[in-house]
Parts: C-alpha cells; structure tokens; sequence
C-alpha cells in the first residue's frame, strides 16, 4: 500500500462573527509518497483535540467523510464532523494548550493512519470568547460580592439607618440611632471626637440657606438637648436678621430690622437703637455718650460724682 503524507498541514482559519460558531476550519492537501496529489478521492478523515502536550489525552474526536478536489485539497470544519468523543462546545479553551491531531484513511474507510499532530498557537478567539462569556468563576473579596455578572458593594455603611435609610419621617439625624429628630435636619454633637465641630461651612461662595416656618427662616443651636437652653436665629418675615430665646416661648433678644435700627429685647425696633425693659450700663467713667451738635462739634457726655452731666468736647470718630 502506498504510504500517504500530509503535504499542507495547518491552514487554520479562524473567524470571529456577531455570534461566536462552534468550529473553524482546517484546510490541507493530500500527496503519496511519490508527491503525487490525490485528487478527485474519497477520504476518511478522523481530527482529535489533544490537551496539554502532542501525546496528551484527547479531549475530543470526530470523523469527516469528504472527498480531495482536482488539486487535492480538502476543506473541513473542525467541530462539524460526527462525533467520536467529547463535547466540542464544552471545550475549556484558556485553561490548557490544545493539539489537533490530523487522521487519514485514504480508502474513505476507518483503517486511519496518523498524519501529525499540531499545536493550536492561536487560540479561536470566538470559541474562547463564547465558552468564557458562559463561565462565572470569580470570587468577591472583603466587602465585594459577586453574583452572575452584578458586583455588589457588601461593605458595612457608614451611615445608621433608621427605618427605610437615613430619613425617617423625611427627616435626617445625623449622630442618632433614634427618631427623635427637632428638626428637618438634626446633629447631634455630644459624641463627637477630638472636638469637632458639629457644622463647618468653609469657603468663599459657601453660604448656608435656612429653612421656613412661620416664625421666618431659622436655625436653631441647642447646647443640650436635654434641656431649654435654644437660641433660634435666622431672618423673620419682614426681612429682619434676628437672635431670639426659646426657653419659655419665643423671647427676642436681638433684631436688625430691614431698615437698619438695632433693637434689643424688641422684634420691631423704632430707632437706630433701642432697649426694651432693660437698662443701657456703662461701667467706665471716662466713657458716656457722644452727641454731635449741629455746627458739627463731638461732645461726650459723662457723669460727675454727683450725678450731673459733664460734657467734654471731643474729635468726632
């Protein structure tokens, strides 16, 4: 019988498509001995996928009955064939090198004969492609989790929630486990460390915007929120900037009316300054009230030990 060899062997080409295909194809050309081309022949092929090494075991096997053309070349797709062993699709391609191990029986019978066997250098892209895009083997560190292909953020919040989050009732405690907010927005400061600050605003387009209620626009300082000790201040509505006492109601203390007069203990001062039952105490002699006269001199006025008015004439401010 003449002995056949495998004249071109490896003309692999391999294609990646919209959908990965479960083959690629193998092209080769069939001599005898002599160099002579088989053509127009019918032919028994059977190809095997050989893990690891060239002598390895074979992970898969199939057969093809084809015929050479007029130039004795044969065109086969790997992974196409009838079936002998193993499963084509299932073939773990990143995880080993892989073999094809080519098989001749030039009667179209199943007398084979073993031609070569040759690497496969390139991996077929789309079939690695299409087996990795089905394998989920990854595992989520410390406060990652993965599950199929959602990454889950499983580290502990820095937040408490309270109810659904950190609103409860739509309103935010920050510092609190409980529900027990005073306001929209609650702090609370007794537990902070190394004495910061419970608010920082810091920089020069920062502001801060109060909210409304209907004593204005307020924000509130509570220096225990165990006791009474509640200073409201914010801008009323009629546009006055004012410090107001909450312990036993609502107490003013200290108001700059929209045109500009002081007032305290009044909401409503009617001149640039005024006192409301209280007392105005100067507790330094040599300091008193300056009055300017109409032909524009400065005088301060002060007492004697007698309790006369004593005016001294001074430069203006």
């Amino acid at each position: 019988m003449r002995k056949l060899i495998l004249l071109l062997c490896g003309m692999l080409n391999f294609a990646v498509f919209a959908q990965a295909p479960h083959s690629f194809n193998y092209q080769a050309v069939l001599r005898d001995a002599a160099g002579t081309l088989l053509t127009d022949r019918s032919v028994t092929m059977r190809l095997s996928i050989v893990r690891g090494t060239a002598d390895g075991q074979a992970v898969y096997a199939e057969t093809h009955a084809t015929q050479t053309n007029a130039y004795g070349l044969i065109t086969l797709k790997v992974g196409e064939g009838e079936t002998n062993l193993g499963d084509f699709s299932s073939i773990d391609w990143q995880t080993n090198d892989f073999f094809l191990k080519v098989e001749l029986d030039e009667n179209g019978g199943v007398a084979y004969r073993q031609l070569g066997t040759s690497q496969l250098l390139s991996v077929p892209f789309a079939l690695y492609a299409d087996r990795a895009g089905n394998v989920v083997d990854y595992e989520g560190g410390e406060g990652i989790g993965i599950a199929g292909n959602v990454v889950s953020n499983l580290a502990p919040s820095p937040w408490v929630p309270i109810n659904t989050g950190i609103s409860y009732n739509k309103k935010i405690g920050i510092g609190y486990t409980t529900s027990t907010f005073r306001g929209r927005v609650h702090i609370n400061s007794k537990d902070s460390i190394g004495g910061e600050l419970p608010l920082w605003i810091n920089g020069t387009t920062t502001g801060l915007t109060f909210g409304s209620n209907t004593h204005g626009r307020l924000l509130r300082l509570q220096q225990n929120a165990d006791d009474n000790r509640v200073f409201d201040l914010g801008i009323d509505r009629n546009q006055a900037f004012f410090i107001q006492n909450h312990m036993n109601g609502y107490h003013p203390e200290f108001t700059i009316s929209a045109g500009g007069n002081v007032g305290i203990a009044t909401a409503q001062p009617k001149s640039r300054l005024q006192v409301t039952d209280g007392d105005v105490y100067v507790d330094n002699s040599s300091r008193g009230m300056i009055l300017k006269s109409p032909n524009g001199q400065c005088w301060r006025v002060t007492l004697d030990n007698n309790g006369e008015f004593v005016k001294t004439p001074i430069t203006c401010p």
